[in-house]
């Protein structure tokens, strides 16, 4: 179940008479339709989000109190939970020495001189880059937020055993790899899925953000609704990810957008007028 996290940049919005969706969900409100669109995916930079006409209910993504825990205990005996999506069993269960590399920034041949027998950690690792560790006989990746992401931890289908951490947790983790000469660490999968711990909803870190340039007046986003690890439905031809080596198909997926949060608001207001 892989998240689609390669985003791209939405284009700035337009004044409401040259912006051709405005005008176009101008008229579906005039004929008693319900609009509800996503701010996009542009990250938290100021003033990114789009979709931003008064008659559009603009919605940013959020997270959920779905958790997938999973604990990375260290050599010094600190134990840290993650989130994984991993469901199999782990074929090396005790420790083993980990490798940090900033920013995942090595060759394939790299990959193969370091990672055998040894747990990868860095920031921005992605399902591919798993199956490479896997390759070269690595036991585990670590996916580690940085200060973007924060906590806002988005769970990977990594094809190994593998884990992201939030930021606060991946900081103290890099802390005691480099201070220490053998830094170790196991990994112990509880299979289940956690809800109702987390009550608050966060915003997605991926989510676009206000103010309103073309109309300052008007505050948006209008309304949070859950984008982030949300179950959803799949077609079953098409494969989990958007790497070409991964051909696993299932009928669900796990997938963090903005295009997951305004359907819920969609359907809220059918519900309302019905």
């Amino acid at each position: 179940m892989e998240l689609l996290e390669e985003w791209q940049l939405e284009p700035r919005p337009e004044e409401f008479d040259v912006d051709v969706v405005a005008i176009a969900t101008f008229a579906a409100i005039r004929n008693g339709i319900f609009v509800a669109f996503s701010v996009g995916n542009s990250w938290p930079d100021e003033g990114s989000l789009v979709n931003i006409a008064p008659w559009i209910t603009t919605v940013d993504a959020g997270s959920i109190d779905r958790k997938f825990p999973t604990r990375f205990t260290l050599g010094s005996g600190e134990v840290y939970i993650g989130q994984s999506l991993y469901q199999q069993s782990p074929n090396f269960t005790g420790f083993a020495p980990l490798v940090y590399v900033p920013q995942c920034l090595m060759s394939d041949t790299e990959i193969t001189q370091l990672v055998k027998e040894k747990i990868l950690v860095c920031e921005n690792a992605f399902v591919e880059l798993g199956m490479k560790v896997a390759k070269s006989r690595g036991v585990s990746l670590i996916r580690l937020n940085g200060n973007y992401s924060g906590e806002g931890v988005i769970v990977k289908a990594f094809t190994l055993p593998g884990l992201t951490l939030g930021y606060f947790e991946a900081q103290k983790l890099i802390k005691y790899i480099n201070s220490t000469s053998n830094p170790r660490a196991s990994l112990q999968f509880d299979y289940q899925t956690v809800i109702r711990e987390t009550r608050a909803p966060t915003v997605a870190c991926f989510s676009s953000r206000g103010p309103n340039f073309i109309q300052p007046e008007i505050l948006k986003p209008d309304i949070l609704a859950p984008g982030m690890n949300i179950l959803a439905s799949w077609p079953t031809e098409t494969p989990l990810t958007r790497s070409l080596k991964d051909l696993r198909c299932a009928g669900f997926n796990i997938i963090s957008n903005t295009l997951m949060s305004y359907p819920h608001i969609a359907g809220v207001a059918t519900l309302l007028k019905a």
